[in-house]
């Protein structure tokens, strides 16, 4: 369905038959963390959430520079990560256990994943979704239990029908916020931030010569990995402005719609047959590209990540527990 029917579209009414068939759309919830202001404050002229954001993202990224800086010696190149060359049982077993805590924690990188492998149509309001649902469910269900009344009030509902659907329509509008390069931009900035915690993370379990030294270094990282976290909700108290606490709480109150997915719509349409000798030429030229190696070793893992981003988020996260747990297994 079009974009201007997508708002109102989460039932169809058939007329002829005399029955409802509902089609919910999928309503998902934003991370309350730093980087959801991106989605929805502007950067030209930028806003006072935006620069937050941004500033936040640019002091975490030099905090895991600085770390990894100081952790990495290229001038030794026998240890150049400084491991320790005796280590107890006891440190070990806590390596093992710190590692796939700091993969599993570190949510960044799934909720970045997700977002940019299964993007939402728009961002909603809840409250005034919520709202026009329940009317339109109640809109629908008076529709269908009158069905002994005549053809004219039939058509009186359904142009009420309409009217009201028109009308929350516009309201819809007004308060949502569609999905653009912004949207984009702050997960890639959020998979930045994951992939720099899990590398930090990871150099400094493998580093520490103690089991309560780990634990410490542990910690230490894990307060700078929330740290996007923690400063949406004093943003969200007002305890650092009270432009940023609207802002919070505007976010609060938004939520990501997903088109309910139809398995007759799913196939893209195919575009018009190349009558010119241009548009013949380009079409032999893409179809030689397809046979090529190159093209069919690429396109087959494109293809499946875009079709399958909830299995991909899983073998992501499998394949980057297992790359840190190998790599632990042949330093020590």
């Amino acid at each position: 369905h079009g974009n201007d029917e997508s708002t109102i579209s989460s039932c169809n009414l058939s007329t002829a038959s005399g029955s409802t068939h509902f089609l919910p759309d999928k309503i998902g919830s934003i991370l309350k963390d730093t980087y959801s202001f991106l989605y929805v404050y502007p950067a030209c002229p930028p806003s006072a959430p935006f620069v937050f954001a941004v500033g936040l993202f640019v002091f975490q990224a030099l905090v895991y520079c600085t770390l990894l800086a100081s952790m990495i010696d290229l001038d030794d190149p026998y240890n150049p990560i400084h491991i320790p060359p005796v280590a107890s049982t006891k440190l070990r077993i806590a390596q093992g256990i710190a590692i796939p805590i700091a993969v599993i924690i570190n949510f960044d990188i799934m909720v970045a994943m997700n977002n940019l492998l299964n993007p939402p149509d728009e961002i909603i309001s809840m409250d005034e979704y919520s709202r026009s649902e329940s009317s339109r469910k109640n809109e629908t269900a008076a529709f269908v239990a009158d069905t002994s009344d005549s053809t004219n009030t039939k058509q009186e509902l359904s142009d009420e029908g309409k009217r009201v659907a028109s009308s929350q329509k516009q309201n819809q509008q007004q308060q949502n916020h569609p999905i653009g390069m912004s949207f984009q931009v702050a997960n890639i900035l959020r998979l930045l931030e994951g992939c720099l915690s899990i590398v930090t993370s990871f150099l400094l379990i493998v580093q520490s010569a103690n089991v309560i030294d780990l634990f410490i270094r542990f910690a230490a990282v894990e307060f700078v990995i929330h740290m996007d976290n923690l400063s949406f909700a004093l943003a969200e108290h007002g305890l650092i402005g009270t432009r940023l606490q609207k802002a919070a709480l505007h976010l609060n109150s938004l939520g990501y719609r997903y088109p309910a997915a139809n398995p007759r719509t799913r196939k893209k349409r195919r575009g018009g047959s190349c009558t010119s000798a241009k548009n013949l030429e380009r079409a032999s030229r893409f179809s030689y590209f397809k046979k090529m190696f190159l093209y069919r070793l690429f396109r087959s893992p494109a293809k499946l990540i875009k079709n399958s981003p909830e299995a991909t988020r899983k073998a992501t996260l499998i394949f980057l527990l297992f790359t840190l747990i190998t790599s632990w297994v042949f330093i020590i």
